[in-house]
């Protein structure tokens, strides 16, 4: 999950939910942009997360880079959080999980994201 997933979701309330059913990876990169930077400035969802690693409900995951998904990130020009969750997410241990009451939490987050994420999100979801 990168930082952004994480707030959104946070802004949805739909991030208890999420973390007390599904486990729920982070990187490195994203723990220092959703928690140690934002921390440092006094952030309060940073807190909330630092709150989730302490329960074990989030957990930061250490990523390997490898050529071949190396140069699939540089094609889609991923970078910093985004990429390491793509990195960590092509390592072959982790899942999507959809379900119908990510269509509730979509809808929350509806005027937080362009249109495009949403129908794009919505068609993932089968609706």
């Amino acid at each position: 999950m990168d930082s952004d997933s994480l707030i959104k979701l946070t802004k949805a309330k739909a991030k208890a939910i999420v973390l007390e059913n599904i486990e729920v990876y982070i990187p490195p990169k994203v723990f220092e942009e959703a928690v140690k930077i934002p921390k440092d400035e006094g952030y309060p969802d940073a807190f909330l997360i630092e709150e989730n690693l302490k329960k074990r409900l989030l957990e930061v995951r250490k990523i390997e880079e490898r050529e071949e998904i190396e140069e699939m990130v540089n094609r889609l020009r991923l970078r910093s959080g985004e990429a390491d969750v793509f990195r960590l997410y092509k390592s072959g241990e982790f899942d999507a999980i959809s379900s119908e009451a990510a269509k509730g939490y979509l809808a929350n987050l509806k005027e937080m994201i362009s249109d495009e994420e949403y129908y794009l999100s919505i068609r993932e979801l089968g609706a």
